[in-house]
């Protein structure tokens, strides 16, 4: 089979994944087509301006632009190669919602042609590629263009990428491409090679898929055993880090961070795809996203029993500092942050923009949950002393000398990253 030429290719969905992914493409001299819905998200990039916040994005997408290697639209176009990263959230029993996948599936279908390749790069359950080829295949047949399912170019190949470090690790991280059949996967394998230094790995869709699926559930259950073993420490008046910090200098232990709980669109949602599937049989992994979903409560029940001791001593209203809202550190992202549904359960409950404070440096504005009810501060340490502390994310800007002054100035801190150890602040 001969190489693939430089060519048109059109990838649908502009989030953290596909306009990263686009501009990639460009860069290595293909001429790409980012589709998507919004039409914030069409305006934006039209205007030059990235809709997501990613170091060194957007000098690219506007060179990119401006040498007319990529452009933005709302409708899918013919093309070569059709790149799919849209959303694959779950839905309220936790079972994957592909309706956004299976949508755009059946539009390529419509407009493309029987040689085109199409990629699937939204993380989805096992056996949703081979799901997609029949699709596709009937509506190509339904346009007398397909005889056959296995003529249909059709691959997985799931992102493995960090929110914040987006644009470095789209090409330095290994690629597990899996084709529904061998000719797909060497396709796909043509079109990663011209802008991925990390090693390709060619298998089918369902072993990608799954692939996919216990990388971020190994890294849930780690976390989830790590939270775990923070709160038995807490029951016995143990300090968690310390005891994580010294238990890990064992040759063959590596515990995670305790936190907040599991946030992010991939974490904190993957596993369930897996638990879904197999619903008898992968126990732990279900056990592991329950744990890491009750920890909001364990932290909202402390904030509770602080406060109540507070009200006890008279101090009333009460000054909350909240210092974090996203997901992980130094991003902008909220998706699924524990960090923000901790701070929506105090603001509803509690909110008073006079006394609750949040300490974001990541974001401009809050969020609407909780924009009427609470304040973004940018100096939290204007003549303000606090009654509660919550630190929930351990942003870099949160360092030594300003958690210093905090916790000097505090009553009640619940450091639910351990910034204080880390830091060596005195408390």
């Amino acid at each position: 089979m001969g190489e693939i030429e430089m060519s048109e290719i059109c990838v649908i969905g502009l989030g953290y994944i596909g306009l990263p992914t686009a501009i990639l493409l460009s860069d290595g001299g293909f001429n790409v087509i980012g589709v998507d819905t919004s039409s914030y998200v069409i305006e934006s990039l039209i205007r030059g301006r990235s809709n997501i916040s990613e170091p060194g994005l957007s000098e690219r997408l506007l060179l990119a632009i401006h040498e007319r290697r990529f452009i933005a639209s709302y409708d899918i176009p013919i093309a070569d190669t059709y790149i799919v990263a849209v959303p694959t959230p779950f839905n309220q029993d936790k079972s994957a919602d592909l309706s956004a996948v299976f949508s755009v599936i059946e539009g390529i279908g419509r407009v493309m042609k029987p040689d085109s390749l199409v990629i699937i790069e939204s993380t989805c359950p096992i056996g949703t590629t081979e799901i997609c080829r029949d699709k596709i295949f009937n509506i190509l047949r339904e346009r007398n263009l397909a005889q056959d399912s296995e003529c249909i170019n059709l691959a997985y190949c799931p992102e493995r990428v960090l929110p914040g470090n987006i644009m470095e690790e789209i090409v330095t991280n290994d690629r597990i491409i899996g084709g529904i059949t061998p000719n797909a996967s060497e396709k796909a394998e043509q079109i990663y090679s011209r802008v991925i230094k990390g090693s390709l790995m060619l298998t089918n869709s369902r072993t990608a898929e799954m692939a996919k699926l216990i990388e971020n559930s190994f890294r849930d259950t780690n976390i989830a055993f790590a939270n775990e073993i923070s709160l038995i420490a807490e029951e016995v008046n143990v300090n968690p880090w310390e005891v994580i910090e010294l238990a890990n200098r064992h040759p063959r232990v590596n515990i995670l961070q305790p936190g907040p709980g599991v946030g992010g669109h991939c974490i904190a949602v993957d596993p369930w795809f897996l638990v879904e599937a197999t619903p008898g049989i992968s126990r732990i992994v279900k056990m592991a996203r329950e744990v890491n979903d009750s920890i909001p409560k364990t932290v909202l029940d402390r904030f509770e029993k602080l406060r109540y001791d507070c009200l006890e001593n008279g101090i009333y209203p009460l000054d909350v500092l909240i210092m974090g809202l996203t997901f992980k550190a130094n991003v902008a992202d909220m998706r699924e942050s524990p960090a923000l549904q901790i701070t929506e359960s105090i603001v509803r409950k509690y909110g008073d923009a006079d006394h609750i404070h949040i300490l974001e440096p990541n974001i401009d504005s809050l969020p609407v949950s909780i924009e009427d009810r609470a304040r973004l501060t940018t100096d939290p340490l204007s003549n303000k002393n606090y009654d509660i502390v919550l630190i929930l994310v351990d942003h870099t800007a949160f360092n030594i000398d300003l958690v210093q002054e905090i916790v000097f100035r505090s009553r009640h801190i619940i450091d639910k990253r351990g910034l204080i150890r880390r830091l060596g602040v005195k408390n």
